[in-house]
């Protein structure tokens, strides 16, 4: 059953509960009418997604593609903010017409083309997957700078649902032990909602068991309040709780609490009480030693005794305002404490020294002018980020504990934030929306770039549909992301932060220099049309040939080759080199499969160029290859062969230019080209007799260019 939905905007006031950037140009009905179509949707028994149409222009934000279904991109489809592909199952027929824009993230996926994909110059890959091209091609764009086929850093983040378990009422809040097997978990209490007075019928507090990828349950119990904060002792099975038990400074109840899971036994003991007014929030020093609680208009301390889960407050601090719900953060050091704080005070995030349980004088502050609702200082770093209650907007802050500062760095205006968690190498951070987001996920993963300050989504998770996502927490391996949403339940993802980008069958068309910042892979028969264009390989990032895949460079400047970063994964692969330059940046290993040299090919740069491949490459009819000056080219295959080098014809030249030519004892036998000698040349062997010798062929034509001198180093012969 097909389902059509159309959305007018007027040109002069539009909708006001759209983004702005969900406002996009449709199709003109009158002067002052725009109609634009969203979306058009076709969905099947099996959950494939078909976006656009082959009769009439179709526009929507971004088209997500559900997970293990086969999906389609149709011709008149066009996707504003990109495409994204569920996960490693997900498979995408691309049959449209127009370039996909912004973000291209395949999560592991398959993209087939039937038709040539251009992209916009705006568009990123993010997360690789394979690209089926079907002998079409993908056109980069012209850009004002270079193009990076793969975003360097954000290699996350395709999700994949492992297990679920159920919540009585909706979580506030989620946290992992310290060694990633349980999960704490905090729920409101049925007689109010969040800061709720009054003990409940419902279990509010729950601890998971988390092993083979299967959650289960293994408390559930009754604190008598909505739980506000949970968190575990960074090396200990001791949970700290903080409880909505009633509003001020003081009273008789319970509002923090102390509990031990008893591993061995599964038992779970409370430790310690507290009594008094609501508190918000709960963090651990890093240390273990200290934990500190937020209320109404304080900063609480208490020491911890490890051996009995006691608590004894050492400090109240009064701040000026209410902390925010589970937002205080200790930064790694555990030297300063990071508080989210409601309006009413002069700042709204604050950051406080710490110091034997005590915070000293206020070291940083910024006035917000909104509650502060979230808070988390990155693990590696002295970077904050903060979640703005009121507008929504995702803000990271640099601390400067010297200078007294927090400078704003990177911010973007999201939806509604629920919570915010960085992955322990400090590079991502997912946010979780308490409100279904505008982008259609709820929860995002961005990279977060330390050098140039940018957030760059990573991904986007859109829990199934199950619900508002209201709690979420990284694993402190950062191998897996805990979330609670509305359902009520509690979800746990693997998160998996790297899948290569593997081209098959497919023609690359660049209009622009291209920087291959991660594993790039060709499968099939593949071409680059460089027009002129360069290609900058990283030391780590290298282009990979896989087996019985061939690719060809034309008209391409590579750049950057060194240790093996351009190779074939076996024999059978081979690389096609026409009518392009390859600049070396230090030495560099040709390891297996084979080369055809054609048209005229230039080996430049700084290094040597180990042969080291035990296949026959080949300088084909009318082609030259041409090696520059301070470059070697070291004839060293693997295997007892000295003819690997091969020339088609007389037409089929080695022109060697200021440079060096050298052998193994395998020994190097040229014939049946044309051998041209320019400049200062070395030609050297390691040979330890004439069998083993650099040895020119009688049939080998040999061209000596103006004043060209030749050394001779070592076994080198003319038969």
């Amino acid at each position: 059953m097909s389902k059509k939905i159309y959305r007018i905007f007027y040109k002069n006031g539009l909708d006001p509960r759209l983004r702005g950037d969900d406002v996009v140009e449709g199709q003109s009905i009158v002067s002052q009418v725009f109609i634009l179509i969203l979306a058009l949707l076709t969905t099947t028994a099996a959950s494939a997604l078909t976006v656009g149409s082959n009769t009439a222009v179709t526009r929507a934000p971004r088209a997500y593609f559900p997970a293990g279904a086969t999906n389609t991109l149709l011709g008149f489809g066009a996707c504003d903010r990109g495409v994204v592909l569920g996960d490693l199952t997900t498979t995408c027929t691309y049959n449209a017409f127009f370039p996909v824009s912004t973000l291209l993230d395949l999560s592991g996926g398959q993209l087939s083309l039937t038709k040539d994909l251009i992209l916009s110059n705006t568009t990123y890959f993010i997360n690789g997957g394979t690209i089926l091209g079907n002998t079409y091609s993908i056109e980069i764009p012209q850009a004002s700078g270079d193009f990076s086929l793969l975003r360097s850093g954000p290699t996350t983040s395709v999700f994949k649902q492992l297990s679920t378990a159920a919540f009585s009422l909706a979580p506030t809040v989620v946290d992992w032990n310290w060694n990633n097997t349980y999960i704490a978990g905090g729920v409101v209490s049925s007689p109010g909602g969040l800061l709720g007075i009054g003990a409940g019928s419902n279990n509010e507090l729950y601890v998971f068991y988390f092993s083979n990828n299967t959650l289960t349950t293994t408390q559930a119990i009754s604190v008598g309040a909505t739980v506000n904060s949970v968190a575990w002792h960074p090396s200990l099975d001791f949970v700290g709780v903080a409880l909505a038990t009633g509003i001020g400074a003081s009273g008789t109840t319970s509002a923090f609490l102390m509990y031990q899971l008893v591993v061995s036994n599964g038992s779970f003991n409370q430790t310690a009480s507290v009594t008094g007014g609501t508190v918000t929030a709960v963090a651990w020093h890093t240390s273990g030693s200290y934990i500190s609680v937020g209320s109404s208009s304080n900063i609480i301390t208490y020491s911890f005794n490890s051996s009995t889960g006691a608590v004894t407050q050492v400090q109240s601090k009064a701040v000026g305002a209410a902390v925010q719900l589970d937002a205080l953060s200790f930064s790694p050091s555990g030297s300063y404490l990071a508080a989210g704080l409601a309006t009413g005070g002069t700042n709204q995030l604050v950051v406080y020294p710490f110091s034997a349980g005590s915070l000293g004088t206020i070291n940083a502050g910024v006035a917000v002018g909104s509650n502060v609702t979230a808070v988390a200082y990155s693990p590696t770093g002295s970077f904050i980020a903060t979640a703005n209650g009121n507008a929504g907007d995702l803000v990271i802050y640099l601390h400067n504990a010297g200078a007294g500062t927090l400078t704003q760095v990177a911010a973007l205006v999201l939806p509604s934030i629920a919570a915010l968690s960085w992955n322990t190498t400090g590079k991502y951070l997912s946010v979780a929306y308490s409100g279904n987001a505008a982008s259609g996920s709820d929860v995002v993963i961005f990279y977060f770039d330390q050098i140039n300050y940018q957030l760059i989504e990573a991904s986007g998770l859109l829990d199934n549909g199950n619900g508002n996502v209201t709690a979420g927490r990284f694993s402190h391996d950062g191998n897996h992301l805990a979330l609670g949403d509305a359902v009520p339940q509690a979800l746990v993802y693997s998160v998996d932060y790297d899948y290569p980008l593997l081209f098959n069958n497919t023609n690359l068309l660049l209009n622009t220099n291209l920087i291959i910042t991660r594993d790039v892979q060709f499968g099939g028969h593949c071409k680059i049309m460089g027009k002129g264009n360069k290609i900058t390989l990283n030391s780590n990032s290298p282009i990979i040939i896989r087996p019985g895949g061939q690719l060809v460079f034309e008209d391409t400047n590579i750049v950057g080759l060194n240790n093996n970063n351009l190779r074939c994964m076996s024999d059978n692969g081979s690389v096609v080199l026409r009518n392009s330059n390859l600049f070396l940046s230090n030495n560099f290993t040709l390891t297996s499969g084979s080369l055809l040299f054609d048209g005229t090919v230039v080996l430049t740069g700084t290094g040597t160029f180990i042969y080291a491949s035990g296949l026959t490459s080949t300088i084909g009819s009318l082609s030259t290859l041409f090696v520059d000056s301070g470059v070697t080219f070291s004839y060293a295959p693997r295997n007892a062969k000295n003819a690997l080098l091969f020339m088609t014809d007389a037409t089929s030249a080695l022109y060697l230019n200021g440079c060096t030519l050298y052998s193994t004892r395998t020994g190097l036998l040229l014939s049946g080209g044309t051998l041209i000698l320019d400049d200062n040349i070395t030609l050297s062997s390691s040979a330890k007799n004439s069998g083993e010798a650099l040895t020119l062929n009688s049939n080998l034509n040999i061209r000596l260019k103006g004043t060209a001198a030749v050394n001779v180093n070592g076994f080198v012969k003319v038969i």
